[in-house]
C-alpha cells in the first residue's frame, strides 16, 4: 500500500486494519522522519506494531511493515546504498 505519508493517514489506516482483519501490511512512501513517533504510539495501542526505515537527507519515502504483535520483524541496513529495506 502506497500511503504517501502515514502521518496524517494512521487513523484511516488502523480502521482499515481493522475492518478487515488484517495482520500484516506492507507500506510504501510512510515519509516518517523518526523511529519513535505519534503513528507508532497509535499502532501499539490498537495492537500493532511498525518496524519501518525512514529516508535519510531527502524528502518523502520511507517502507514499513505494520504486523500484529503475534509476528517477528525487524530492521536491517541495507548493502546497497540509497534503498529502504525492512525484512
Amino acid at each position: 500500500m502506497n500511503s504517501q505519508s502515514l502521518n496524517n493517514k494512521i487513523s484511516t489506516l488502523i480502521q482499515f486494519l481493522e475492518d478487515n482483519s488484517i495482520d500484516i501490511c506492507l507500506l510504501t512512501e510512510t515519509w516518517l522522519k523518526t523511529q519513535n513517533n505519534f503513528v507508532t504510539a497509535l499502532l501499539k495501542e490498537a495492537g500493532y506494531k511498525i518496524t519501518h526505515c525512514v529516508r535519510q537527507n531527502k524528502k518523502g519515502g520511507g517502507v514499513a511493515i505494520v504486523s500484529k504483535h503475534i509476528f517477528e520483524t525487524k530492521y536491517e541496513k541495507s548493502e546497497f546504498q540509497n534503498k529502504e529495506c525492512v525484512l
